[in-house]
């Protein structure tokens, strides 16, 4: 399971799956980006739930099926000097800000990232 992927809908997902098929045990792994698929591939895992944007590791090689949209939304701390922003922010604006970015770990993965900034000149 990516770690993108929305938990309220995940634990509707697994109560689902429960009532459904109470005898199956289920292994959840949290992984990002290519982690899933790679678990897939090296037969660790079943079925792996990932996001779109991510290269695939072997194309081809794995039936994909679409789940379902998951929006995603840039948040701050109530404290952060965004929070007082009223309205819109400009996008520029988030290039003055330090901004978390997440990148795939995985050996040998192409070097994907979510949620992605253009750095500041003095950077």
């Amino acid at each position: 399971m990516d770690t993108y992927f929305a938990r309220a809908h995940l634990i509707e997902c697994l109560r689902t799956l429960q009532a459904d098929f109470p005898t199956v045990a289920i292994n959840l792994r949290m992984t990002t980006m290519q982690g899933g698929e790679r678990l897939v591939l090296e037969g660790t895992c079943a079925l792996a739930v990932t996001i779109t944007d991510v290269p695939e590791l072997s194309p081809g090689t794995i039936e994909r099926q679409h789940l379902c949209e998951a929006r995603m939304v840039t948040v701050c701390a109530p404290s952060h000097p965004l929070a007082a922003t009223a309205g819109p922010i400009p996008r520029e604006e988030f290039g003055r800000h330090i901004q978390l970015v997440v990148t795939d770990n995985q050996p040998d993965a192409e070097k994907t990232q979510q949620g992605q900034r253009t750095p500041m000149a003095s950077e």
